[in-house]
């Protein structure tokens, strides 16, 4: 048992260090400058109905919310507020594919590799620690999943609330 505790504790820490220690809040993406105004706007309902579809308001929301708290403690950086959303639910989109992967297979080590090849992907990684989208969307699918694998194994309607 501990073994497998260890190998968890190793995959979280290098899912986080990997994520935080190379964090880049660099406007390199698509429509990363698009994000990082939109992110400074008035209100988040300005965020929200300003530039083009697709919005993406749960990484607007998120960003949004961010620059806010940074705001009242005088931090001004913009960059590293539209770039934790991707951060954050990048770490959460891997430790959730690692959850599910345990699941499947019941084998630690199996999983524990799955998840660093995952873990160092390019686009994965790119995309989790700069001004991008997709982690965020990553993010609540592989939750989603999970939280809806829990309902269908336990049968709690909690799981299910969560899975939506």
């Amino acid at each position: 048992m501990n073994k497998k505790r260890n190998i968890s504790i190793f995959v979280g820490l290098v899912i986080i260090i990997s994520r935080f220690f190379f964090f880049d809040g660099t406007p390199d993406y698509f429509d990363a400058t698009q994000y990082l105004w939109r992110t400074n706007l008035g209100t988040l309902l300005d965020a929200l109905s300003t530039g083009h579809a697709p919005y993406h308001p749960g990484y607007l929301f998120f960003s949004y919310y961010f620059q806010q708290i940074f705001r009242i403690f005088q931090i001004d950086n913009l960059q590293i507020a539209a770039t934790l959303p991707a951060v954050i639910f990048g770490c959460l989109a891997l430790w959730y594919f690692y959850l599910l992967t345990l699941r499947l297979t019941k084998n630690y080590l199996a999983t524990a590799i799955a998840t660093l090849c995952a873990t160092f992907a390019p686009y994965f990684w790119l995309g989790s620690i700069s001004i991008l989208i997709d982690p965020v969307m990553w993010g609540g699918y592989l939750m989603g999943l999970y939280f809806w694998l829990r309902f269908l194994e336990t049968k709690k309607i909690g799981f299910s609330f969560w899975a939506g």
